[in-house]
């Protein structure tokens, strides 16, 4: 008996750490396992909590790709029914994809279950097409270059009240959606991750860069706990724009329900329409300063000698 149960918590143990993608969950979570990622399911919105997957390299390196049939289609395995095709129809929104089918073109069984519907949140096409397709893009890109990574995604599904589409079922159209990016591969462990309104017309994807800990803050999520702790605080407390090939943004988007970022008052700020107002820092308001005192300056000259020579013409 005894050496059955510790072949059962090695082989609990061997699951838990080989999934590192999968944030902490309880038993009465639907959760949903395909071949190649994970999601937890909510079925008050018909859409995923989050989405989580592993990518690498090898994956992304094919001479044949898979071909994209775009066969969009109810998920089997979810016990409370997905999301529909029909829900979609003529709603004006993409079916946007949270796990990308152009990360598995190296296997067609993969690509064609990213295309279930619990895989799915509604999408305007400029936010689906632009800076969402961006972040997939930069995220194999990432992979490339770091030989894996391990992502979760999703819409933020606390930003209620919702609009809806669907003829079978009510689907909540996210407001937000959040990307959290993990490089867990020695020589250098470093994390990212995003949070972007759902609009088009964004600006570049390093305005919207955020800590892990700040989505953790906004989701709810416990993000990569199967990760030491101490290990976890360092990755997860700080960003790197730099280690990921990404400018530094002149000012960042600031979710709400995030008051900090790093332990520091964040003193950039965006609106809700996603577009990114910086604020005024020290160095610029002491240029306008100087360049306001010239002005005076001048004027006051011009007036100067203006009044001496009406004073000598009056002699």
């Amino acid at each position: 008996m005894s050496k059955i149960l510790v072949i059962l918590f090695s082989l609990l143990a061997f699951t838990s750490y080989g999934q590192v993608e999968l944030p902490a969950y309880s038993s009465s979570d639907e959760i949903v396992r395909h071949m190649n990622y994970t999601l937890q399911y909510n079925e008050k919105y018909e859409q995923a909590d989050w989405v989580a997957y592993k990518l690498t390299k090898s994956m992304l390196i094919t001479t044949m790709p898979a071909e994209r049939k775009n066969n969009f289609k109810a998920d089997p395995l979810v016990p409370t029914k997905s999301a529909s095709t029909t829900d979609y129809s003529g709603s004006g929104y993409d079916r946007g994809h949270l796990c990308p089918s152009a990360d598995f073109k190296t296997n067609q069984e993969f690509m064609d279950e990213t295309f279930y519907m619990s895989n799915m949140s509604p999408m305007e096409h400029d936010f689906n097409a632009g800076n969402w397709e961006d972040l997939e893009d930069h995220e194999r890109i990432w992979a490339k270059e770091n030989d894996e990574l391990y992502i979760v995604t999703g819409p933020i599904l606390k930003d209620e009240p919702f609009d809806y589409i669907g003829k079978k079922n009510r689907v909540a159209i996210p407001k937000r959606f959040y990307k959290v990016v993990l490089d867990y591969k020695e020589p250098e462990l470093k994390a990212i991750a995003f949070i972007m309104p759902h609009r088009g017309g964004l600006d570049d994807i390093g305005a919207f860069a955020v800590t892990v800990d700040e989505v953790e803050q906004v989701t709810g999520f416990d993000f990569f706990p199967t990760i030491p702790k101490d290990i976890q605080e360092k990755l997860e407390s700080s960003i790197d724009l730099k280690k990921w090939g990404l400018r530094e943004a002149s000012s960042r988007y600031v979710p709400k329900n995030v008051e900090t970022t790093q332990g520091k008052p964040v003193s950039k700020q965006a609106n809700e329409s996603g577009k990114v107002q910086p604020s005024m820092d020290t160095d610029k308001l002491m240029l306008y300063a100087i360049v306001i005192l010239g002005i005076f300056l001048v004027i006051g000259g011009i007036v100067l000698v203006i009044g001496i020579k009406m004073n000598r013409k009056g002699k």
